[in-house]
């Protein structure tokens, strides 16, 4: 800042001015001036007054792009506005030349007063309103100006064309009216009120400029004062009044421009200091930070490297500012290059990561990050380089993605499925589903992580969506869910909690069709043993006397005569026939039958059969058809019990089309172990809850049946090593399929 040593000395001659300057008016009221060539003299001054009027203008214009004060924005239009007003003045002044109209001194006395009123109430606003900001577009300036020059035009066009129609300002005898003297003493009242409170400012920020405004002031109020005491016909009182006038206007430029230099050296030493303590704090941030710092210019010279980056790269202490950056990193000239490379073409390097031996033999892993630092001019400079030591954040990195790997692969392993969902939105998103079952299931995981699941998904596992919203309210679940009614899976949802809200659910999946299909052949065999046990003791009991009742039944019915006793008598054997047939079946149940394993031909066991169930089959009007595909007819069975279980199976059909139908044998061969015989006809069929009931003891549909045919072609059909199986819609009929080894 500037030197206030010599304060004390200024603000005693600040002092003394008024003083002197009142004593000087008080001498001269008592003299009279004539000065010769009154008006070269008054035009010189004039001009030189309009003349800095316009500099202060220009300045003030040009010294708003850097300092947006009301001063600057507002002082242009103003001394713009003086410097017109004094320039018509003056050349309106009764003996210069005629200027527009007559030249008068009314004329000219007028503009005077506008000039010297609007300069007085102008510098009092704008002292009093130098610290506010205000900011104004160029645009806007522009306007502003336009504004001033009607407003000049309005004032100048009144005075010139109106002058005659204006109050006198002066009267007959050359002298100075009322009117005038008042207009006077407003303008010193107002320069009077912008000194007091310029003074009192002065005192509480000491700016030169404000210095350079007081006597500015001052002398423009010995200038209205000279004007407003004297008669106006002392021309030389005119003259010193002018010199007055012009020496204030001078102090005024000089209270701009000092403003701004002193703005300029208080800005530049700011600069200096701000520029000072950002270095100081960005050396201290470069040698402080643990990230290794390098900068060197377009040709790898090294202008500054960090202690961080010798740890780092574990260099000595010498000094390698100046030396070649494949000089101190020789192993690694060609990545150097290549990063270079990319980054003089605007490629930008961000976090690149490399190996690198240290030269104690360490290794570890480096992240590097380039980037380019530009000139004035916009040409890149230097480079600068930012390193850091990410070897234990390598470390853990690779042991975290083992860890990930070795848990994605028991999951992928894991015989079921697990999976994972959150709700976003209203919809539960995946963000698990993995497991070996996907495969059987054919549900793809690729297709349902991360993204909004189709209805299809949930048509696949009916009701899996409600149980999800269940386990979302936070309840522990487990349920048993049917796909696609072929594989019955055991499914458990348990949410996770995070304060206190559910934050996601787990979710495991297993496969339980086999362990089911395994606990009911558990069940039929209990039921089997039971039976079996049931049918020994009772077919034991029955035979011996069912023996004796056939026995006799038959030696009566040899020996009536009587048509209608015979009648009844073969109704009685009929009936006994099938206790017998009942009876033998139990003994099947109980007892397993000795197999006699031979090579039949499918062909003869399946026409034997027909031919035995002929009557049958036309008298309930069947027609039926056998269609071979396949050479190779032999199979290995017991070949009664075959029979058995193709007339079981077609008494059925039989009995499934009470009003006859067609029925199909169709004999294929499968593969390399089974011969297929499909048994299709065309009956009632079977409800689908049903089919899996069948070969359940005791369990049957007609009305006189007993439940154990197909439970002892069941076991028939396991004793030979063969396999049956069941389809049917209900009113288009059932198939049989029946694999037999060969």
């Amino acid at each position: 800042m500037f030197n206030f040593k010599n304060l004390r000395k200024i603000n005693v001659f600040l002092f003394v001015l008024p003083i002197f300057t009142l004593l000087v008016i008080y001498f001269l009221a008592n003299t009279s001036l004539v000065v010769e060539n009154f008006t070269p003299l008054h035009t010189f001054l004039e001009i030189c007054g309009i003349f800095v009027c316009f500099s202060i203008a220009t300045y003030s214009w040009q010294a708003y792009k850097y300092e947006q004060s009301a001063v600057f924005l507002w002082t242009p239009f103003i001394f713009i506005t003086i410097g017109i007003l004094d320039y018509f003045h003056t050349f309106s002044f009764f003996d210069m030349p005629q200027f527009i109209t007559e030249n008068t001194a009314e004329k000219t006395m007028w503009f005077w007063i506008f000039s010297r009123m609007l300069q007085s109430v102008s510098l009092f606003l704008l002292i009093t309103y130098s610290s506010v900001k205000q900011l104004v577009s160029i645009k806007n300036r522009i306007y502003f100006f336009l504004s001033t020059i009607i407003i000049i035009t309005i004032i100048s066009f009144t005075i010139i064309y109106f002058e005659p129609n204006l109050p006198l300002l002066i009267d007959q005898n050359n002298n100075t009216t009322l009117l005038k003297a008042l207009f006077e003493w407003f303008t010193i009242s107002f320069q009077l009120l912008s000194i007091l409170f310029l003074f009192t400012s002065y005192f509480d920020v000491k700016q030169f400029s404000k210095h350079d405004l007081l006597y500015a002031l001052f002398f423009l109020c010995v200038n209205s004062f000279l004007l407003s005491a004297y008669n106006i016909a002392e021309n030389g009182l005119i003259i010193i009044a002018h010199v007055f006038k012009l020496l204030g206007f001078v102090y005024i430029y000089k209270a701009f421009y000092y403003s701004q230099i002193t703005l300029s050296f208080a800005q530049k030493k700011e600069i200096k200091n701000n520029l000072k303590e950002r270095d100081t704090l960005l050396q201290s941030f470069i040698n402080h930070t643990k990230e290794g710092i390098m900068l060197t210019n377009m040709d790898g010279e090294i202008k500054t490297i960090n202690s961080a980056f010798r740890d780092i790269y574990g260099l000595s202490n010498d000094d390698v500012t100046g030396k070649h950056i494949n000089d101190i990193l020789p192993r690694y000239q060609l990545p150097i290059q290549k990063l270079c490379y990319q980054i003089i073409h605007g490629i930008p390097v961000e976090n690149y990561e490399f190996k690198y031996v240290r030269n104690d033999g360490r290794t570890i892993y480096i992240q590097i990050t380039l980037s380019p630092i530009y000139d004035e001019q916009g040409e890149m400079e230097y480079i600068s380089g930012i390193s850091r030591d990410i070897t234990e954040q390598k470390k853990a990195h690779m042991l975290q993605e083992q860890a990930e790997l070795e848990l994605k692969n028991a999951v992928k392993l894991q015989q079921g499925i697990i999976f994972k969902y959150r709700s976003r939105n209203g919809q539960f998103i995946f963000s698990l589903w993995d497991g070996l079952l996907n495969e059987k299931l054919k549900v793809n995981p690729d297709e349902i992580i991360y993204k909004n699941v189709h209805s299809d998904f949930y048509e696949k596992f009916p009701g899996l969506l409600a149980y999800q919203q269940l386990a979302w309210k936070g309840n522990a679940i487990s349920f048993e869910l049917p796909f696609q009614k072929e594989i019955l899976l055991y499914v458990t949802l348990n949410p996770v909690f995070k304060n206190g809200k559910v934050d996601s659910v787990i979710g495991s999946c297993i496969e339980i069709t086999q362990l089911r299909n395994t606990e009911n052949l558990l069940q039929k065999k209990e039921k089997l043993a039971v039976v079996g046990q049931m049918a020994a003791g009772v077919a034991h009991e029955i035979r011996n006397p069912l023996t004796t009742l056939k026995g006799f039944s038959q030696l009566l019915h040899n020996n009536l005569l009587s048509t209608s006793n015979r009648e009844y008598l073969e109704i009685i054997m009929a009936e006994i026939d099938r206790i017998e047939l009942i009876t033998n079946e139990f003994l099947v149940v109980a007892k397993p039958q000795a197999l006699v394993l031979k090579h039949h031909n499918i062909s003869t066991l399946i026409e034997q059969v027909i031919f035995f169930l002929q009557h049958e089959l036309s008298t309930s009007n069947i027609q039926i058809e056998t269609e071979f595909q396949t050479s190779i007819l032999h199979i290995e069975c017991d070949g009664n019990q075959i029979k058995q279980v193709f007339i079981n199976l077609l008494k059925n059909s039989i009995e499934a089309m009470p009003n006859g139908g067609n029925l199909k044998i169709l004999v294929q061969e499968t593969d390399e172990r089974y011969l297929k015989v499909d048994i299709v006809d065309n009956g009632i069929g079977i409800p689908q809850e049903i089919i899996p009931k069948l070969g359940e003891p005791f369990y049957t549909l007609k009305e006189k049946g007993t439940g154990l045919g197909l439970m002892v072609s069941y076991r028939i059909m396991e004793a030979n090593k063969g396999k049956i199986y069941f389809s049917s819609k209900e009113n288009i009929g059932t198939k049989v399929e029946l694999l037999l080894p060969k």
